[in-house]
């Protein structure tokens, strides 16, 4: 993932309760906002900004009638791009949606040029949605279970919110290497520690045992 888009992403991630600024027009933008999670959001912003601002169209001299692979030039990475419309699916040889899950700008202009007010939902990673998260109640032999159901679904509810942060941090990192070793050096620490607060089985105090392995 390039500096800009990092950057951008890290400075608005945290706050869940942050107002969503929409910085375009498009329709798609507003999609987006209400399927995406937070930092996932953020980071399609920089690429639809992009597709509006920064991307065109370069015509082939040789297309005739309806072209399957379009020329998109990004004024921003100085670089050409091909967007392959080929079956009725969008690709790009930026190969963006591939590693990380989420359109890239080129496309993203493509489906402006064409109208579209909606990203096909093919394209919407389920993994980066605000209802990834999301559990149904308990249920035994079919019946609804109120008792304990509250703390059974909020601890499945965190630890799939830890599994989002993970994959959105590897996402994340992917394309840097300074980033991806602290990343890995983070979590290399911290599975040492937990390994060694778990065997030494002394630490009673949550909030000092948290402490410790977050220091």
């Amino acid at each position: 993932m390039d500096a800009h888009r990092w950057k951008y992403s890290k400075v608005m991630a945290d706050d869940k309760n942050c107002y969503l600024k929409l910085t375009t027009p498009l329709l798609l933008e507003k999609q987006a906002s209400e399927f995406y999670t937070i930092i996932i959001f953020y980071i399609f912003q920089v690429d639809v900004q992009a597709a509006c601002y920064t991307c065109g169209h370069l015509p082939s001299p040789n297309a005739s009638g309806a072209n399957d692979n379009i020329s998109i030039i990004d004024h921003e990475k100085d670089k050409e791009y091909k967007v392959d419309l080929s079956d009725n699916k969008f690709s790009c040889s930026c190969k963006m949606f591939e590693r990380i899950g989420i359109l890239c700008r080129h496309i993203l202009w493509v489906l402006k040029d064409r109208g579209f007010d909606h990203i096909p939902k093919e394209y919407l990673a389920l993994r980066w949605s605000k209802s990834a998260t999301s559990h149904p109640l308990c249920t035994v032999v079919g019946k609804t279970v109120l008792a304990d159901c509250v703390s059974i679904e909020s601890r499945q509810n965190n630890i799939s919110e830890l599994w989002s942060e993970v994959f959105s941090a590897v996402s994340l990192v992917e394309d840097s290497e300074e980033h991806s070793d602290a990343l890995f050096q983070l979590l290399r620490s911290f599975n040492e520690k937990l390994i060694i607060s778990i065997k030494s089985g002394k630490s009673k105090d949550k909030k000092a045992e948290i402490e410790m392995l977050l220091g």
